[in-house]
C-alpha cells in the first residue's frame, strides 16, 4: 500500500520530519508545491519515498498532480497534519479484501472538539453523497488503477488560492458517488486531526465576506438543485456559527450562490 501525501515548501530534510509525524509504515509519494518541478526518491525503513515537485500553486491542482503521480495499488490519502494510527496498513488492506471495493473513506479523530470521531456512522456501501458529506479530504483510500481510469479529478476553480477558496474535496467525494466504483464508508479509526484549521489557516481569515461567499458558492455546486429551504438552512447555520446577524451574512453568501450557479453552468458545457 501507498501513502498518498499533499503538502508545500517542504525540504527533504521537512519530509522526512513528516515521515516520523505522520507515522507513514509503508511506501510514500508526495506532492510539494515548492517553486521548482522535478522528483528525487529514497529509502526510508525499509520502504520508498518518492517526492514530486511542482512551482504550480493551488490546492486542487496539487490533489490532481498527486492522482497522476499515484501508483495502480492501493493508495490511502492523507493530508500533512493528520498522523497515521499504527497498524493503519492492515486495516486498509483487510478491509478492501472483505468488501470488494474500489474506494473507501475511512475515519478519524477530532482531538481539538472534544476527541469527536469525524463521524459515528456505520460501515455501509456508498450510494450518495449525503452518505459522506461529513468528511474532507483525509482518509480516503482506493485502488490507483479503478480511479484513474474514471477520469476524475479536483475542479481546479475551487480550493486556495481561489476566490471560492474550500470545498474542493467535497465536489471529488460528490464526483465519486456518480461513479460505476464500489465505494465504501467505513468506521473504522485510521487518523487523527492534529491541527485546527480555522484557527491555523492559511486561508480562513475569519467570518469575513469571502468565507460566506465560499460557503455559498459551494453550497450550490454540491446541490445545484436544491429545494429553497437548503440556502435557508445554510444561512442559519452560518449565524450560529459566526454569531452575526443575517444581514452581514447575506451580501457575501448571495454573491457566492450566483457565482456557484454560473460555475455549474460552465462545468455542464
Amino acid at each position: 500500500m501507498t501513502i498518498l501525501v499533499v503538502t508545500h515548501d517542504r525540504e527533504k530534510e521537512d519530509i522526512l520530519s513528516l515521515l516520523s509525524f505522520l507515522r507513514i509504515e509503508s511506501d510514500a509519494v508526495f506532492a510539494n508545491q515548492c517553486g521548482r518541478d522535478g522528483s528525487y526518491s529514497f529509502g526510508h525503513e525499509g520502504h520508498r519515498v518518492t517526492v514530486h515537485e511542482s512551482s504550480e500553486r493551488g490546492v486542487a491542482k496539487n490533489r490532481n498532480f498527486l492522482l497522476s503521480k499515484a501508483p495502480d495499488g492501493l493508495c490511502l490519502c492523507i493530508d500533512d497534519d493528520c498522523p497515521l494510527n499504527e497498524g493503519y496498513a492492515s486495516v486498509v488492506e483487510d478491509f478492501f479484501a472483505k468488501r470488494g471495493c474500489d474506494v473507501a473513506l475511512f475515519n478519524g479523530r477530532v482531538p481539538y472538539e472534544g476527541n469527536r470521531k469525524v463521524h459515528e456512522l456505520p460501515t455501509a456501501r456508498v450510494r450518495r453523497f449525503r452518505d459522506v458529506s461529513y468528511a474532507g479530504g483525509p482518509g480516503l483510500a482506493f485502488v490507483g488503477a479503478k480511479l484513474k481510469a474514471t477520469g476524475l479529478h479536483y475542479d481546479e476553480r475551487v480550493g486556495y488560492p481561489n476566490e471560492v477558496y474550500a470545498g474542493e474535496d467535497s465536489l471529488f467525494l460528490r464526483a465519486l458517488t456518480k461513479t460505476d466504483l464500489v465505494f465504501y464508508r467505513a468506521e473504522d479509526l485510521l487518523f487523527t486531526v492534529a491541527l485546527d484549521k480555522q484557527d491555523n489557516s492559511s486561508y480562513f481569515q475569519g467570518f469575513d465576506e469571502r468565507f460566506f461567499f465560499t460557503r455559498g458558492a459551494l453550497g450550490k455546486l454540491l446541490y445545484p438543485h436544491s429545494p429553497v429551504f437548503y440556502p435557508l438552512h445554510q444561512l442559519l447555520v452560518l449565524k450560529k456559527k459566526s454569531g452575526l446577524p443575517l444581514r452581514e451574512i447575506w451580501p457575501g453568501f448571495h454573491r457566492g450562490r450566483q457565482r456557484g450557479k454560473a460555475m455549474a453552468k460552465n462545468a455542464g458545457k
